[in-house]
């Protein structure tokens, strides 16, 4: 299994859970998630078949709710589906029978491996693949879990990550965290500068017409002083 796709069974329709939409969207989302080889993740081994996530990021990606995921996660550990492991950061998923439903059979090995010898050199080897993919998804990657540890509002995060997409693009994003940190920092202080809305205004303007980068700078402060003049003499209104 090279990670380009997951494996879904027919035998599906006969689970326990399958008419319950959000738990089965949920864990059709984990099989997607999870890693398809072992990996690392700031320092820790996440294994094939575990990834690392948060009610947050779930409901970012899935649409689901938070009682709906809490609620979905605590079906699938129940019926034993997945395990779980939460730190302060965030929660390592695992599904428990991961090789079950996704190991290559001896025939379906067999079938790949002849379709790797027709297409010969033209082929990217799995090791080959996975790199130019990570030079376009490593740094989303970063961002996202960077992203969750400032605690930006659902709107912000919605919009940082659209933004993403058109960085991405344009072949523009960020290659160090250092610099994606410097760009949270400005978001940081301009929404404390400006307020969130005039934020969310610049970064939907800056979404809708593709830059690649988000202008902060530009948002018009709205506590410009302005003069009057009365019979008192000169008064400030901010």
């Amino acid at each position: 299994m090279d990670g380009d796709y997951i494996k879904v069974f027919r035998k599906l329709e006969k689970w326990e859970w399958y008419k319950c939409p959000p738990v089965k969207d949920l864990f059709i989302h984990f099989l997607i998630r999870a890693n398809w080889k072992d990996g690392r993740f700031e320092g820790k081994e996440i294994k094939r078949g575990q990834f690392v996530t948060s009610i947050k990021h779930l409901t970012f990606e899935t649409g689901l709710t938070n009682k709906q995921i809490r609620t979905a996660i605590n079906k699938l550990k129940l019926s034993g589906e997945i395990t779980t492991k939460t730190t302060n950061k965030y929660t390592v998923i695992t599904i428990e029978n991961y090789a079950l439903y996704q190991d290559v059979s001896e025939e379906e090995g067999k079938e790949r491996a002849k379709k790797g010898q027709r297409k010969g050199k033209e082929r990217a080897t799995i090791e080959e693949r996975e790199e130019i993919k990570n030079k376009k998804e490593i740094d989303k990657e970063k961002v996202r879990a960077l992203a969750f540890e400032r605690n930006f509002s659902e709107s912000i995060m919605n919009l940082l990550m659209a933004h993403v997409d058109v960085k991405m693009a344009k072949k523009k994003m960020w290659t160090t965290e250092q610099g994606m940190s410097v760009a949270f920092n400005q978001i940081d202080k301009a929404i404390k500068k400006h307020g969130e809305q005039k934020v969310v205004e610049q970064m939907e303007k800056a979404v809708e017409r593709e830059w690649h980068g988000l202008n902060l700078d530009k948002i018009e402060d709205s506590n410009v002083i302005n003069l009057h003049k009365d019979s008192g003499g000169m008064r400030f209104d901010f």
